[in-house]
């Protein structure tokens, strides 16, 4: 982990070795992924308290593929939470079959899509570790559903769980090069071993998971190159798309992935029109562009210097009309009963 050169056997004496260096970078397990430190910091800061890295391993079930996107633009896809309404739903909101299948493979779409409610108003909120994101539906009994997602720094997002469901979801955006970004999805249940129906939901590509890959190739990451793509349309069921879903393409995973990679490699923004819908896109995106500028200008590091602040969960809530929706979602984030949301 330290690059230093153990051995340089075609050299007489032995000596040499101790003088030679590589670049390298220090290493850490958890929750089955090595994690690698590349900042200047020595020592390194500790590792943030990821709720699925400080569980047993039967807690969790991860999967990576590579998409062919710049990683912001795919990781934008993760904190938007009105494209639910049209990509992943049915054309007719009232449509019981399909709102079943939602339920029992998305962790929270249904409920949201129940609602009939497709023009989201947002809110956010600046935390130590990035960005808490609230969603706000009307539903039909007069009450609001708030639909909170987590924007962790740099580039983790958590989408929002079903209502009374601990079940949690991530994704980690981690760059290849410019045009293209391995997705890692993580989910995890805090108090339990996670279920074979529930591992095996994932595994068939039923939720945001993909698992089903093209044959291994020897170039780069050419295991997790997904089997539906461009050359195919994605798998895209043209009869569904016609008659029952916004979207045919099988799988919400999949329909993500369509969605993010036919932007093209680096999306143009300045062709964007941004309208309040965007509003969680926006601010990311101020935040990371402040936090980029503070390092470059100042050497000021990026916010969450506090481990224990990662340590956090999205969540749905059900509130009433003008209840303060960070106060109501609380006790659903914060994964440490009692802890308090800390504010910048």
């Amino acid at each position: 982990m330290d690059g230093r050169c153990l051995e340089m056997p075609n050299e007489p004496g032995g000596g040499f070795c101790s003088k030679i260096r590589h670049a390298g970078y220090p290493c850490e397990e958890r929750g089955g992924m090595i994690f690698a430190y590349m900042g200047p910091a020595s020592p390194p800061p500790p590792m943030p308290h990821l709720e699925w890295t400080l569980l047993p391993d039967s807690h969790s079930f991860a999967s990576k593929r590579v998409q062919e996107c710049n990683w912001f633009q795919a990781m934008e896809g993760g904190i938007d939470s009105s494209h639910i309404s049209f990509l992943h739903a049915p054309l007719d909101h009232a449509d019981a079959e399909v709102t079943r299948e939602l339920d029992a493979a998305s962790f929270g779409v249904g409920s949201a899509v129940q609602t009939a409610d497709r023009a989201p108003r947002f809110d956010v909120v600046d935390t130590d570790y990035g960005v808490l994101i609230g969603a706000q539906r009307s539903r039909p009994d007069g009450q609001h559903l708030w639909r909170v997602t987590q924007f962790l720094m740099p580039f983790y997002t958590m989408p929002p769980t079903d209502l009374d469901e601990k079940i949690t979801q991530s994704h980690i955006w981690v760059p290849m090069d410019d045009a293209n970004v391995i997705n890692w999805m993580v989910t995890w249940h805090p108090d339990r071993p996670l279920t074979r129906e529930e591992i095996d939901l994932n595994v068939a590509g039923r939720g945001a998971h993909v698992c089903d890959y093209l044959p291994p190739t020897s170039e780069p990451y050419g295991d997790i190159r997904t089997s539906a793509n461009r050359d195919n349309d994605y798998g895209m069921d043209w009869e569904a798309h016609r008659t029952r879903m916004f979207c045919g393409i099988p799988g919400f995973g999949v329909q993500d992935q369509a969605i993010q990679e036919s932007q093209g490699g680096i999306v143009d923004r300045a062709l964007e029109h941004l309208g309040t819908s965007d509003t969680a896109i926006i601010h990311v995106r101020r935040r990371l562009m402040s936090a980029a500028r503070a390092l470059r200008e100042r050497g000021t590091p990026a916010p969450g210097r506090d481990p224990e602040s990662f340590h956090v969960r999205s969540a749905s809530v059900v509130l009433s009309p003008g209840a303060k929706w960070v106060e109501g979602a609380l006790p659903r984030v914060m994964a440490k009963p009692g802890r308090q949301l800390t504010r910048v």
